[in-house]
C-alpha cells in the first residue's frame, strides 16, 4: 500500500521489539536497538551468535510463530522474504508496528538512513528512491556540523532546561 511516511522518533525504552532473523540485516537492526533502552527478542533457528548480548534480550532459537509477537512493541522482518511476508500479515493483524526488511511496502514502516552527532539525531528518507542517496545525505549533514555549533547546542539545552524549570 501507499503511504505518505510520518518521521518521529519512538522512545523504546523498555520496549520490546522482535527481529526475526538474525543474518546481517538482523545484526544492522540489532544494532541500532542497542542504544535505545529497547528489550530485544531476536527469533532464529540458528543458535545464538557471540555479538548477541543477553543482558538486552533474549535470542530465541526456533523459527517464527504467532507467540513471539506477545508483548512487543515493534517487529523487524529480517528474514527471508518468504517469512518476513508471514511476519508481516501477523503483526499488522494483531495491529503492530512492522517492518518488512524484504519488501518495505507490505509493512507500515520504514527504516531511514540515520546518525547522530552530538545532539543531532538525523533521519532521511529518499521514498525508496535511493537508500545510497539517504546515507550520502545524512554523511554529508552530519559532516556539516563543526564542534563549535555543537557546542552551542549544548548552551542552548541547558538554558532551554534551566528556564522550563
Amino acid at each position: 500500500f501507499l503511504m505518505t511516511p510520518l518521521p518521529l522518533f519512538l522512545n523504546l525504552v523498555g520496549k520490546t521489539v522482535l527481529i526475526v532473523g538474525g543474518g546481517s540485516v538482523g545484526k544492522r537492526r540489532y544494532d541500532k536497538l542497542l542504544r535505545t533502552g529497547a528489550y530485544i527478542r531476536l527469533v532464529d533457528p540458528a543458535p545464538v551468535p557471540v555479538w548477541f548480548d543477553s543482558t538486552q534480550g533474549e535470542w530465541i532459537e526456533a523459527r517464527f510463530s504467532e507467540e513471539h509477537l506477545h508483548g512487543v512493541a515493534l517487529v523487524l522482518a529480517c528474514a527471508p522474504t518468504q517469512v518476513n511476508q508471514e511476519i508481516t500479515s501477523c503483526a499488522l493483524l494483531h495491529g503492530l508496528w512492522v517492518n518488512n526488511c524484504s519488501d518495505p511496502d507490505q509493512g507500515n514502516t520504514i527504516f531511514p538512513a540515520s546518525g547522530e552527532r552530538g545532539l543531532v539525531h538525523l533521519a532521511v528518507s529518499t521514498d525508496r528512491a535511493s537508500p545510497r542517496i539517504s546515507v550520502a545525505l545524512k554523511d554529508r549533514f552530519l559532516a556539516s556540523l563543526d564542534e563549535e555549533f555543537l557546542a552551542k547546542l549544548e548552551t542552548v539545552k541547558q538554558l532551554r532546561e534551566r528556564f522550563i524549570q
